[in-house]
């Protein structure tokens, strides 16, 4: 009995190795961020720019800008991820100034989020 593995063997480890180190990547602020921005602007057609500078300590991660003009802020948390009091702080005084400041540790959670503020007109 040989013990080579087939090339379709190859494939179907190699596949399941995929996706389990994008499960892992997706377990982190970033792989979470990074999804997010892909899929909305792939998906929702909803582009996004990076906030933070060396300045900007307690800004949300990154400013949506949603279809019909308005603008959605994002910080990324890994999962179980909690704010800063800094940012806690910064949050509320941009939401006080009429703004969207939205905190996710989910993918799904932070993409249904900006869909949902899509107007119903305006969507693909």
């Amino acid at each position: 009995m040989s013990t080579k593995k087939s090339g379709w063997d190859n494939a179907l480890v190699a596949s399941a190795l995929t996706r389990a180190a994008m499960l892992r990547t997706i377990r982190t602020e970033a792989g979470i961020e990074h999804k997010v921005v892909h899929d909305a602007a792939k998906d929702l057609d909803v582009q996004s720019t990076k906030m933070g500078t060396a300045y900007s300590i307690g800004w949300p991660d990154r400013l949506f800008f949603i279809p019909g003009g308005r603008p959605l802020m994002i910080e990324f948390k890994r999962p179980g991820g909690k704010v800063s009091a800094r940012q806690a702080h910064i949050h509320a005084e941009l939401r006080k100034a009429g703004y969207a400041v939205s905190i996710h540790d989910d993918v799904d959670d932070a993409l249904s989020d900006i869909a949902s503020r899509i107007p119903k007109r305006l969507r693909k």
